[in-house]
């Protein structure tokens, strides 16, 4: 699977994979991937994300670090 992905996308998930470690998660979700996107600067999907909305990256990371330590029960 990970043949398919780019450079930078799997330089993502290997840090959404930090991510989730970092957590003590044993999954690797949503939350473990935009904290990566946002961590990675340089990535085509970091710009989108903080272009789309009025929060600042770091806001965001902030949020999404509270959402994975905190995660809501699915609906």
């Amino acid at each position: 699977m990970f043949d398919k992905l780019s450079d930078q996308a799997r330089h993502v998930v290997v840090l959404a994979s930090d991510a989730a470690r970092t957590h003590h998660h044993n999954h690797l979700g949503t939350e473990h991937l935009l904290l990566a996107l946002l961590a990675d600067t340089t990535c085509t999907g970091t710009r989108i994300l903080t272009h789309l909305t009025t929060i600042s990256p770091h806001e965001m990371r902030d949020r999404l670090q509270e959402l994975a330590e905190h995660p809501q029960p699915h609906e």
